[in-house]
């Protein structure tokens, strides 16, 4: 089995840079849980129609991104990643469908975003409105 390198690297780099961020995360009790198999299904469950709606608008984000490139090179590869955002969607809802969600031609019983996914979604989506973009395909 590879074991990637976690410590080197760009990853390794901002790891190092938001060390304490990362151990938060890391802590998280939902992220032990997930980790040691104690998470309560319907914990579990949440996530994963949160998932779902994060996705939406991280493919949305892509979609902005394309308008703001100056190089069709650069505008192909982002449309590329929201591609494969958009074909990854499918699989969530068959995913979904296992865990009693939702059917697999949509996801008729999502509910809108609990409050906690809100400000992820709103900060990718309006970084790509309002900010200049680093892009390296």
């Amino acid at each position: 089995m590879i074991v990637p390198a976690f410590s080197q690297g760009l990853y390794g780099r901002l790891r190092q840079l938001a060390a304490a961020d990362w151990q938060r995360y890391v802590a998280h009790p939902f992220v032990q849980q997930l980790a040691s198999g104690t998470l309560a299904e319907n914990a579990f469950r949440r996530y994963l129609t949160q998932d779902y709606l994060f996705l939406i608008h991280f493919a949305r984000s892509y979609a902005l991104l394309v308008s703001k490139l100056r190089t069709l090179p650069e505008m192909r590869a982002a449309a590329a990643s929201m591609n494969a955002i958009l074909n990854e969607l499918p699989l969530h809802v068959g995913y979904c469908a296992q865990w009693g969600l939702a059917n697999r031609r949509w996801p008729p019983n999502l509910k809108p975003p609990k409050p906690s996914t809100i400000p992820a979604m709103s900060w990718i989506l309006a970084t790509r409105v309002t900010r200049w973009i680093c892009w390296s395909p």
